[in-house]
């Protein structure tokens, strides 16, 4: 399946669910779409980025924080059968003009407080602020339908950068069925339904967030989310009943040291944690979320054993991807 062909069959499934809801005000952006108004936009995106001669096979970087205009520019460009290249949005200018050099990209997508990073000369700019710099991404949201490309499975549609921890960063080439079989994956061992919302703290430039904070819920019909203040997570998750958070093994290794810390320093923590663990992780999953949390995703690293276990021993499961 490629992902045109799920975000089609979600759409037909759920067209009035909540499919992405911003934690932060964006500029010209709704706080939440639904699928219908998302594929919406993606189709006029996609009518847009055709007039501007984008073919299949061309590459188009976005670099940019987690946002609805991420996500339909993402289902734009796979849509006419272009290659996304994710960047993270804390990139040097030298290592952002050296990706882009290396990969091709004929676009840069972007919010406008990132375009002294973009090289200015050589690509096309598209300011997701719809600011005075590059072109507004408003602009391109163009009645009409997009053009019908043919696309596979074995098709590119994400070439993403490796973090370049072992030198200069390496790309990745990801076709639809890569991704598609990722999504499957997580799914077969993650019982995920519409009903679920997601709240991650995982970029959406990292393949981590990509899978399983955005894909996997558009695959699904749930609802994704994304914060970076780490303090806000808490409040995040009880306001919008999160049921399903994707982080970093750090995250969770200091989550679970500040809840023993309080747990332990009271005297009904300290009885009730070694003869009835689950207890206590009952109420520390209601202080976070009125109880509809139902699993901690995991991953770019692996998880400490102790840590995951101490998160079963109280109820809590943590899936190490």
């Amino acid at each position: 399946m490629t992902i045109p062909e799920f975000l089609d069959r979600t759409l037909t499934r759920f067209p009035d669910r909540i499919a992405i809801r911003n934690t932060k005000e964006k500029p010209q952006e709704p706080r939440e779409v639904t699928y219908r108004e998302l594929d919406q936009m993606a189709s006029k995106l996609a009518v847009g980025l055709a007039k501007m001669g984008i073919m299949k096979g061309d590459r188009l970087a976005i670099m940019s924080r987690p946002r609805i205009r991420f996500a339909a520019a993402l289902l734009a460009i796979t849509r006419l059968g272009g290659w996304v290249i994710p960047l993270d949005p804390t990139l040097t200018p030298s290592e952002v003009a050296d990706i882009v050099d290396r990969s091709g990209a004929k676009v840069v997508l972007a919010p406008g407080e990132l375009f002294d990073r973009l090289p200015s000369e050589g690509i096309e700019r598209i300011n997701f602020d719809d600011a005075d710099e590059g072109t507004p991404f408003s602009s391109l949201l163009l009645d009409g339908s997009p053009p019908q490309v043919e696309i596979d499975e074995k098709d590119i549609a994400v070439l993403a950068y490796t973090s370049g921890t072992t030198g200069g960063a390496k790309g990745v080439l990801l076709s639809h069925g890569n991704l598609t079989a990722d999504i499957e994956g997580c799914i077969k061992v993650m019982p995920i339904t519409e009903q679920d919302a997601f709240l991650s703290i995982a970029p959406w430039h990292h393949i981590l967030g990509l899978t399983t904070a955005l894909l996997v819920p558009l695959y699904t019909g749930a609802m994704a989310m994304y914060t970076d203040d780490y303090r806000s997570i808490a409040s995040l998750m009880k306001k919008n009943e999160v049921t399903i958070f994707t982080g970093v093994p750090k995250l969770y290794h200091t989550m679970y040291e500040k809840l023993m810390v309080q747990v332990k320093s009271s005297l009904m923590g300290r009885m009730m944690l070694p003869i009835a663990p689950r207890l206590v992780g009952k109420k520390i999953k209601e202080s976070l979320t009125d109880g509809k949390s139902r699993f901690f995703i995991s991953g770019s690293a692996p998880l400490d054993p102790k840590v995951a276990l101490g998160f079963l021993r109280l109820g809590i499961r943590p899936l190490d991807s």
